[in-house]
C-alpha cells in the first residue's frame, strides 16, 4: 500500500509577499491530514527569502524558486509538474487557514466527488473579528444581441460569521477562488487545466467554468474556513510586485484570453466590477495618484509650497485630485483652522500656513489623497487645541469626518514627532515599513520641507528635522515609497539652510496669549490624561513676580519623573520681565500629566496657603520661583508624606544666575527645631522643601492662609510644628537659587566653612553666635575673605 499523501498544497503570492511567514505557519500548524507543501517564491525581497531557506530546511517543505515577477498561475502550473497526488490545494500567501480545514475539504471531495472544494472564505486585517468573504460564487449569464455576458456574484458578501450557522454541510455553488481552492489533480494537471493566458483576473472561474465541462461538482465546504487579509497594511517592499500584478493591460489581457474560450461577450456591465475592482484596488494602496500628471511643467516655484488655502486648491487641481479630494481639502483646512487658532511658529509664522505648506509639498508630490489631509493635520495632536476637547476627542472627530486611515497617519506621525530614533529602533529597516508607516515619515519630511523652504531656520532657534542620520532616513523610506524626490528636496533645503541672522526669542510654537500678566488670570491648561474635575495626585504653588525664574521653577516640575498626574497653581504676585506669552508658551507645553491653573494678581504671603487650600490634589507641595526641583524630587515627597500630615526635604545652594551648584545647605534649612534659624523660623523655612497633605493637615494651609505677613515662612511653620507629624525624604532633592552677594551665596562658596557651619547647625548655634566663635566665618559673611 502507498504512504504517499493523498494531498499537495501548492502555496503562491497573491499579490505581495510580507505575509508569507504569518499564511505559511497556519498551513504547517494544520495536522488534520498528511500533505506534501510546496511553497513557490517568484522574487521575495531578501528578508522574506532568507525566512523561507530557513523555515523550508526547520519545516521540510520544498521551496521551488521561479523568476520572479511571476503570475501566480504560472507558479502553479510549475509545481505541478511534480504533483502525483490525488488532490491539490492551491493557497495564496495572504491567507489565514484555520486548523483543520485541508481535512475537511478532502473529505468533501471524498464525499461528493467534487472537482473543487472551496472554505468557508473570510477576509479581515487579521487584528479585529472577520467577516465573510465568499461563501461561494454564483455566475449569471445574460443574453445580449452580440452573444451571453458573464456576471458574477459573491454570497453572503460582507456578512457577519454568525450568518454562516446555518451552514452545517457542503454547499453546491458556481465557482470557488485560488484564496485556497482544492481540486482534483487530473482536473488541474495537462493542457486542458490551468490556463498559462488566464493570469491576472478570472482564473478562478477559468477553472471553475473547466469542472463543470467536466461534470464535476463545486462546493463550498464551511468546516473549512480561510481569512483572506484583504485589509492588513501592505509594506514598501510589497509595492513593485503590487503594481505589475495589477497592471490594467494586463486586466484586459487576461478578460480578452477568458472571453474567447468560453464565447463570453467582453461586456462593458460585466466586467464593470473587475475592472473597477483592480482600479480602485491601486488607488486604495498605492501610496501616489497613479493616473500620469495632468501638468508635468506647471512652472510651480519647487521650494515654495502653498501658505493659503486657495493656492492649495488649485495645486490639488492641478496635480490631478478629483473633485471628492478638493471637498475634503476644504473640509480638513476648516478644522485645522480650529485646531490652529492663534498659533505662530517659532518665527512667528500662522501654525496654519505651515499646515497647508506641509499638504501642499505633499501635493505637489501627488501623494495619496487621504496622505493628503493628514498632512494639513498633521500637528493635531501636539499642537492642535479645541476648547473643551482632549486628544482622543479630537482624534475621533478626524476619524469621522476624513476615515480612520487618515486618523492612524496623524497618531503615526505624532508618535515620529515625539521620538524619531526611538521610531527608528523599532523599524530600522525602512525597506520594511508599512505604507502607513513610510506615509507617516513623507508628512514629516515635508513638515522639514516647509519650514526649511519658508526659512525659519535663519530666524529662529529652531534647527533643520532631525540630524543627517534621521533625514537619511526620511529619504529612504520616501524613496522605497515610490517619491524619492521628496527625500532629494529634504536633503538640498537641509544642506542651504543659513544660519539665523535675527533670531526672534520663542524657540518653539507658540500661541498668542494676552499682553498682561492679569489677563491671565483664572486660566487653565487641563491635563490630557486627566479627565475634567478628576483630582490630581500632587499639586505644586507656585507664586512670585513675573521674572524668568519663573520658567526655570515650572520647566522642574515639567520635568519629574513621578508618574502620577500633576496640578501646578501658579500666583503672579507682580510684575516683572517675564513677558505673559512667555508663560503661556511654557504652560501650552507641558506634559500630559500636568494640569495648571494661573491666578493675578495678589500678594505672595497671602497666595500661597491660599491657593494651597483651592489645590484639587490630597497633597500640595510649595516651590520659591528662585527655586527648582530635582527630577525625582515630587515622587520622593510623595512617598516621604504617606502616614504623616507633612514631610520636607533638604536643599542644594546654587548660584541664581547660573544655576552653578555651590554645596549641600547642610546648617540652615536641616529640619523643623534646628538648624541656625531653628528659634527665629522654627527651623526648616524654605517652603520649597515642604508639602502637605491637606486631609490631615488643612487646619494649618488655613491658619497661615488668614494669618498673612510672613505666609507660610513663618506662620506655616508654626502651625505645621504644633502637633502635626512630619516625615522626611533624608535627601537634597530641591535647588535653592542665592544672589552671589547673599550670606548663603558668600558661604555657600567656601568650603573651607561647610563643616563648621553644619556643626553649627547641628546644635542649633543662631548665626551670631556662630560670628561671634569664628570671626573668619564672620568676615566671609561680610564678603571679605581672609587670604583671597
Amino acid at each position: 500500500m502507498s504512504t504517499a499523501p493523498r494531498l499537495t498544497v501548492i502555496v503562491t503570492q497573491r499579490e505581495r509577499f510580507s505575509l508569507s511567514e504569518r499564511s505559511l505557519d497556519t498551513v504547517l500548524a494544520d495536522r488534520s491530514i498528511p500533505f506534501r507543501l510546496i511553497y513557490v517564491d517568484a522574487g521575495a525581497p531578501t528578508s522574506i527569502a532568507g525566512w523561507l531557506d530557513r523555515r523550508s530546511r526547520e519545516a521540510g517543505f520544498e521551496l521551488l524558486r521561479v523568476p520572479g515577477p511571476a503570475w501566480p498561475n504560472h507558479g502553479r502550473i510549475a509545481a505541478l509538474a511534480t504533483v502525483e497526488s490525488e488532490y491539490v490545494v492551491f493557497m495564496d500567501n495572504d491567507g489565514l487557514l484555520f486548523p483543520g480545514s485541508l481535512a475537511a475539504m478532502v473529505e468533501c471531495a471524498d464525499a461528493t466527488g467534487a472537482g473543487l472544494v472551496g472554505p468557508l472564505y473570510l477576509w479581515s486585517d487579521g487584528v479585529r473579528r472577520p467577516r465573510i468573504h465568499m461563501a461561494g460564487g454564483t455566475l449569471r449569464m445574460v443574453g445580449r444581441p452580440g452573444g451571453r455576458a458573464m456576471f458574477e456574484i459573491h454570497r453572503m458578501l460582507d456578512a457577519d460569521i454568525a450568518e454562516a450557522d446555518p451552514l452545517t454541510g457542503p454547499v453546491a455553488c458556481d465557482f470557488v477562488e485560488y484564496h485556497c481552492m482544492l481540486a482534483r489533480t487530473d482536473l488541474v494537471r495537462g493542457p486542458h487545466g490551468l490556463d498559462p493566458d488566464i493570469v491576472c483576473v478570472h482564473e478562478h472561474i477559468d477553472l471553475s467554468l473547466a469542472a463543470r465541462a467536466r461534470g464535476l461538482g463545486i462546493y463550498v465546504e464551511p468546516r473549512a474556513r480561510l481569512d483572506y487579509l484583504a485589509f492588513a497594511d501592505y509594506r514598501l517592499h510589497d509595492l513593485d510586485y503590487f503594481r505589475w500584478r495589477w497592471q490594467a493591460s494586463a486586466v484586459d489581457d487576461s478578460l480578452a484570453a477568458f472571453s474567447r474560450k468560453w464565447d463570453i461577450l467582453d461586456d462593458a456591465e460585466a466586467y464593470a466590477g473587475i475592472r473597477g475592482f483592480t482600479r480602485l484596488h491601486l488607488a486604495r494602496k498605492l501610496p501616489t495618484l497613479q493616473d500620469p500628471d495632468p501638468n508635468p511643467d506647471d512652472n510651480e516655484a519647487p521650494d515654495a509650497p502653498a501658505q493659503s488655502h486657495g493656492l492649495l486648491q488649485r495645486q490639488l487641481a492641478r496635480r490631478g485630485y478629483g473633485p471628492d479630494a478638493l471637498r475634503a481639502a476644504a473640509r480638513a483646512h476648516e478644522l485645522a483652522i480650529r485646531l490652529f487658532e492663534g498659533s505662530y511658529r517659532a518665527c512667528g509664522r500662522p501654525f496654519l500656513n505651515h499646515a497647508v505648506g506641509v499638504a501642499s509639498v505633499l501635493a505637489r508630490f501627488r501623494l495619496r489623497a487621504d496622505i493628503v489631509l493628514a498632512g494639513l493635520l498633521h500637528a493635531a495632536f501636539s499642537h492642535g487645541r479645541i476648547a473643551g476637547e482632549d486628544a482622543d476627542t479630537v482624534g475621533r472627530r478626524i476619524a469621522d469626518v476624513f476615515g480612520t486611515d487618515v486618523e492612524q497617519l496623524v497618531r503615526t506621525y505624532h508618535e515620529w514627532q515625539r521620538d524619531p530614533a526611538g521610531f527608528v529602533r523599532a523599524r530600522p529597516d525602512p525597506a520594511a515599513l508599512t505604507v502607513g508607516d513610510a506615509a507617516a515619515l513623507a508628512i514629516a519630511a515635508a513638515n522639514g520641507i516647509d519650514e526649511l523652504a519658508a526659512d525659519e531656520i535663519a530666524t529662529s532657534y529652531k534647527r533643520p528635522e532631525g540630524d543627517a542620520a534621521l533625514v537619511d532616513y526620511l529619504a529612504v523610506a520616501a524613496g522605497h515609497l515610490g517619491v524619492p524626490g521628496l527625500g532629494r528636496m529634504l536633503h538640498r533645503l537641509r544642506a542651504e539652510a543659513r544660519p539665523a541672522a535675527i533670531r526672534v526669542r520663542r524657540v518653539g510654537t507658540f500661541r498668542q496669549a494676552p499682553d498682561t500678566p492679569a489677563q491671565l488670570d483664572r486660566r487653565c491648561y487641563p491635563a490630557a490624561v486627566l479627565p475634567e474635575g478628576t483630582a490630581a495626585d500632587v499639586a505644586v504653588v507656585i507664586v512670585g513676580a513675573m521674572r524668568p525664574a519663573l520658567l526655570r521653577a515650572l520647566g522642574s516640575v515639567c520635568l519629574q519623573t513621578f508618574p502620577g498626574t500633576v496640578q501646578v497653581l501658579i500666583g503672579i504676585a507682580g510684575d516683572g520681565p517675564l513677558a505673559a506669552i512667555d508663560l503661556h508658551q511654557r504652560l501650552e507645553q507641558r506634559p500630559p500629566n500636568v494640569a495648571a491653573l494661573v491666578m493675578a494678581p495678589g500678594p505672595a504671603a497671602a497666595l500661597r496657603p491660599a491657593l494651597g487650600l483651592l489645590a484639587n490634589a490630597p497633597l500640595v507641595a510649595f516651590l520659591d520661583p528662585q527655586d527648582w526641583y530635582l527630577r525625582p524630587h515630587l515622587g520622593r515627597m510623595v512617598t516621604a508624606v504617606a502616614g504623616f500630615d507633612w514631610a520636607y526635604s533638604l536643599r542644594w545652594l546654587a548660584d541664581a544666575e547660573t544655576g552653578e551648584r555651590l554645596c549641600r545647605d547642610t546648617w540652615e534649612a536641616i529640619g523643623p527645631g534646628r538648624g541656625v534659624l531653628a528659634r527665629t523660623g522654627g527651623g526648616l523655612i524654605d517652603a520649597s522643601c515642604v508639602i502637605v497633605d491637606k486631609r490631615r493637615a488643612a487646619g494649618a494651609l488655613a491658619a497661615a492662609s488668614a494669618a498673612g505677613g510672613p505666609g507660610l515662612g513663618l506662620q506655616l511653620m508654626r502651625a505645621l510644628c504644633r502637633g502635626h507629624s512630619v516625615g522626611w525624604t533624608g535627601e537634597h532633592s530641591v535647588v535653592c537659587g542665592v544672589e552671589g552677594g547673599s550670606l548663603q551665596g558668600r558661604l555657600g562658596r567656601n568650603a573651607a566653612f561647610h563643616e563648621r557651619l553644619a556643626e553649627a547647625g547641628r546644635m542649633g548655634w543662631s548665626y551670631p553666635r556662630i560670628f561671634a566663635r569664628w570671626a573668619d566665618l564672620r568676615a566671609a559673611a561680610a564678603g571679605v575673605v581672609p587670604g583671597a
